[in-house]
């Protein structure tokens, strides 16, 4: 597959950017999905990761809702 687009990211890179923004590391989001580590990875250098889009999408939820209900979100950010 080919290099991702830095300008123009897919689904599941522009989802755990979210997740970043909000304080929560690639690692972090990688022990959410119950993936490693280096497969977040590429959802940014190589464009992978269509078929976590839907966990991405749950995540997401869960920790916006977790900002307003503190240890909902199954990793609170800052700790790994």
């Amino acid at each position: 597959m080919s290099p991702a687009d830095p300008d123009n990211p897919n689904e599941a890179a522009r989802l755990t950017q979210e997740l970043i923004d909000e304080g929560y590391t690639k690692r972090q989001v990688a022990k959410m999905l119950g993936r490693d580590a280096s497969l977040v990875s590429q959802f940014f250098s190589k464009g992978k990761g269509a078929s976590m889009v839907g966990a991405l999408r749950q995540v997401v939820r869960r920790c916006a809702a977790a900002s307003a209900i503190p240890r909902r979100c199954p990793v609170s950010p800052g700790r790994t």
